[in-house]
């Protein structure tokens, strides 16, 4: 991302964040919310490998199910930001499953905190898992991720493409524009002063809507304070991986960006389309919309986007 990990930071503030980790959160089971038309919500928490206690939220159909969609939101967000998109594909037949993050919305673990992306697979996998489950093959069964979460989804679907049916990409991840400096230190920062605050976006830069930047300004659901390093560090790791494979990437495959991103460069979003081995595979530029395009002005048309693709890839 880019700024992710600016190092602006003095040596004394960096030797205070030692000693200085975001707080721990207990996972929460929030009051229900009211059915909407057409869907059912439920959600409950459940237990990672780890034991770390996991929110998860689903919106599903009345009836039985075309297809299902897994959801994997990025930093600063959680499972509920998709909550409208979710409702309106349960109306259309699709089951829609998200979890929030560990540290993220009402999961437990550090805020802001993702440290083995190897670990957050597993998570992942989990609720794909009950995906696949509760909407059995041949139903197809779509993965999509946004931001860091897309990053996170490009290396689900290089482990575990059998288990999907299509893959789509929102503004992910997957190009960190930074000095090299700042490369070469990342690695010596995360490792001395994991905790040290860089990992930072601005609430402005996910949206032209001021509603949508104030409403995350206020939110508690969201972590406002400057992430630690310890996530840039996991995530440039993870990304390694990600770009040292993309030919595994092979199911039917969607990626979106804004020309105007100033928190993910569009540039991954090109380059991981064109190195994919995918035979289906479509990439849509939005001009001048920011990173958190279910969010932008223009949200009904990425909206209807993303539904008339589903469309198209569901028998």
């Amino acid at each position: 991302m880019r700024r992710l990990l600016a190092l602006g930071v003095c040596a004394g503030v960096c030797l205070l964040a030692l000693g200085c980790a975001p707080p721990q959160r207990a996972a929460k089971l929030p009051a229900a919310t009211g059915e909407a038309p057409g869907a059912t919500h439920s959600q409950a928490l459940f237990e990672a490998s780890d034991g770390a206690q996991l929110y998860r939220q689903s919106w599903k159909p009345r009836g039985a199910p075309r297809a299902a969609l897994v959801i994997q939101h990025g930093l600063k967000s959680h499972s509920g930001d998709y909550a409208a998109f979710a409702q309106s594909l349960a109306a259309r037949g699709f089951a829609v499953y998200a979890a929030d993050l560990r540290g993220h919305g009402h999961s437990s673990g550090q805020r802001a905190t993702l440290d083995d992306f190897d670990q957050l697979v597993g998570d992942l996998q989990q609720t794909v898992t009950l995906a696949r489950r509760e909407v059995p093959q041949p139903r197809p069964v779509f993965l999509m991720g946004h931001s860091v979460g897309g990053a996170l989804s490009a290396l689900y679907a290089e482990q575990h493409g059998a288990e999907l049916s299509g893959l789509v990409l929102l503004a992910p991840a997957l190009r960190v524009d930074r000095m090299p400096i700042e490369a070469a230190a990342t690695p010596f920062v995360g490792t001395l002063l994991p905790n040290a605050p860089l990992v930072d976006v601005p609430n402005a830069w996910f949206s032209r809507n001021p509603a949508r930047v104030a409403e995350m300004d206020e939110s508690d659901l969201v972590y406002q304070p400057a992430g630690p390093a310890r996530t840039g560090v996991a995530l440039l790791e993870a990304l390694e991986y990600v770009w040292a494979h993309p030919q595994k990437i092979q199911m039917p495959l969607l990626a979106l960006h804004g020309t105007a991103d100033r928190a993910t460069d569009p540039r991954g979003t090109v380059e991981i389309v064109e190195r994919a081995s995918s035979q289906d595979k479509r990439l849509v530029l939005y001009r001048g919309l920011y990173h958190d395009l279910l969010h932008e002005p223009e949200q009904a048309q990425v909206a209807q986007d993303l539904t008339d693709w589903f469309e198209q890839h569901v028998p």
